[in-house]
This record gives C-alpha cells, structure tokens and sequence, in this order.
C-alpha cells in the first residue's frame, strides 16, 4: 500500500560535529530547525507516495515528512534522513 509523504533532499555540505542528533528522537520540528536552520518547511517539499515500509519506524508508526542528506556528517557518522510524523521525530538514520 502507498503513502503519500512530504520530501526534500539536501545537497549542501553540514557539520554536526558536537551537536546531539540522538536528542532529536521524538523532537518537534522546530527544535530539528533549531539545530538544522536549512530544513524546508512543508510549503517547500514536494509531494511523493512511497511503501509503508520505506517509511515506517520501528513501532510502526509511518512517517509523513522524509529529509534526506546527502553531505551531512557528524564526525565518521553520516547522517542520511530524518523522518517526521505530525511535526515530531519519528527516526533518524545515521551510519
């Protein structure tokens, strides 16, 4: 079954050297903008359907906003999405 999800993708280069991504967990969005002043708000995402389980944490709940980062890094971690539900952290992917 497809979802209909928000998503925007990030190409610039960011530093999250010394900040506390993992604090982020179930924060709302605009602690996330705090930290990340770039992330679009939704009036500049573009719309897109997707599979639950592309989208979905690990309690099952399914995320409705996707940021996606293609430079980020925390020291030798790279963060790669954040995943918002009703304006709050559902997930962040960090490897």
């Amino acid at each position: 079954m497809l979802h209909s999800y928000l998503y925007a993708k990030y190409d610039e280069k960011m530093d999250f050297l010394g900040k506390n991504l993992i604090g982020l967990i179930d924060a709302p969005k605009v602690k996330v903008k705090a930290m990340i002043p770039v992330l679009r708000d939704e009036s500049e995402m573009e719309q897109r359907s997707g599979s639950a389980q592309e989208l979905q944490d690990y309690h099952g709940d399914i995320a409705d906003e996707v940021h996606e980062f293609l430079n980020a890094t925390q020291g030798t971690f790279r963060l790669l999405r954040i995943c918002l539900k009703e304006g709050r952290v559902i997930q962040l992917s960090i490897i």
